[in-house]
């Protein structure tokens, strides 16, 4: 999890629920078109879904627009035999594009006042120098690893937090590789295809956006790893699913490799 306190995981608990009702309403969409079909309930309950995390949590604009973004791309991403978008695609995107307009514009003008109030300031460094420009790109790795392991090393001995470090490091890097290993089988496999990479430019794109708010606004968000939960979800579902990709093929092989006694 990407917190550290526990009141941290009840204040975020409910936006980040809904990012992952928003993914699921994704995927099933993406599974439909594939079908041919259009789930009218789902359509309105992802649009239901963007429209109350942008009232519960001003992050989760970043998740409606990564889930818009990867709809889109992966539509254009299509292969050639596969549909184009058509009238039948474009008409549920203009609802859930006008209803999330619709219903959050009241609040546009006090989202541009919070931005730009002073209470965000303490976001940005005291001293701005290069360590500070560089800092987000080892923080946010950092978040990540969090998400993976988390063992308590703060105010405990540099003998015991020098070898936990090392230990969340080795660790996480064995599950990142074991699940590398997994999505690349899934990539190969068509009717899994589809689903790896809009999980994955959803994943994208909120980086980027990310990384615009600390480089572009100046606000270095990425000292906090508690904001990592807007794509927290997306994150467990690609690691899952690619862990569990990869230990069906490890036991698959186990059981043809043959026994000489």
């Amino acid at each position: 999890m990407p917190f550290i306190y526990p009141e941290e995981a009840r204040h975020y608990a409910l936006p980040m629920l809904i990012v992952m009702l928003g993914l699921w309403a994704l995927i099933k969409i993406q599974q439909d078109w594939q079908q041919g079909q259009i789930n009218p309930l789902v359509w309105v309950g992802w649009a239901a879904c963007q429209t109350i995390g942008l009232y519960t949590h001003y992050f989760c604009l970043m998740a409606t627009v990564g889930q818009i973004g990867a709809l889109l791309l992966w539509q254009w991403w299509q292969h050639p035999a596969k549909p184009r978008p058509t009238k039948m695609f474009w008409v549920p995107v203009a609802f859930v594009l006008s209803t999330i307009g619709f219903t959050y514009r009241p609040w546009v003008a006090t989202l541009i006042s919070h931005v730009t109030r002073p209470e965000t300031d303490w976001m940005k460094p005291f001293e701005p120098n290069i360590l500070t420009l560089l800092a987000p790109l080892w923080q946010l790795p950092i978040g990540w690893l969090s998400m993976i392991a988390a063992f308590p090393v703060e105010g405990q001995p540099i003998w015991l937090v020098i070898p936990t470090a090392i230990l969340i490091i080795g660790f996480g890097g064995w599950i990142i590789q074991q699940a590398d290993r997994g999505l690349r089988l899934l990539w190969l496999d068509a009717s899994s295809r589809d689903g790896v990479m809009i999980l994955a430019v959803f994943l994208g794109i909120v980086l980027i956006e990310f990384f615009s708010i600390i480089f572009v606004l100046g606000k270095d968000i990425s000292q906090v790893p508690r904001y990592n939960f807007i794509y927290y979800p997306a994150i467990c579902l690609l690691l899952g699913a690619g862990l569990d990709r990869q230990a069906r093929q490890t036991k698959l092989a186990i059981t043809a490799t043959p026994l000489f006694f």
